[in-house]
């Protein structure tokens, strides 16, 4: 189940970031924050991201939901470091 949920996770940013016009990256990740603002404010029963809830409470005593985390952590920063350079913050990250 996390692992899917990982996998989720990176396949709606990779929907919503990867790719396109440098002139509508800020706009792909304008998109992107406020999708996932919208999508944890309306999650009331959950009260959280899985993927931030197993890191946090799993990852250190758990070698397979550690190795999970990290590999989604760095694909998501991936996809968000290469819009921000397309949207021209090339000094941000």
């Amino acid at each position: 189940m996390f692992g899917d949920w990982c996998a989720a996770v990176v396949e709606v940013a990779e929907g919503r970031l990867a790719g396109g016009p440098d002139a509508e990256a800020f706009a792909r990740l304008s998109g992107y924050v406020h999708l996932m603002a919208e999508n944890t404010a309306a999650d009331t029963e959950r009260r959280g991201c899985l993927l931030a809830k197993g890191a946090a409470e799993l990852a250190q005593g758990d070698p397979a939901v550690a190795g999970r985390s990290a590999e989604t952590m760095t694909a998501l920063l991936s996809l968000l470091r290469t819009e921000i350079s397309a949207a021209g913050w090339r000094h941000c990250c």
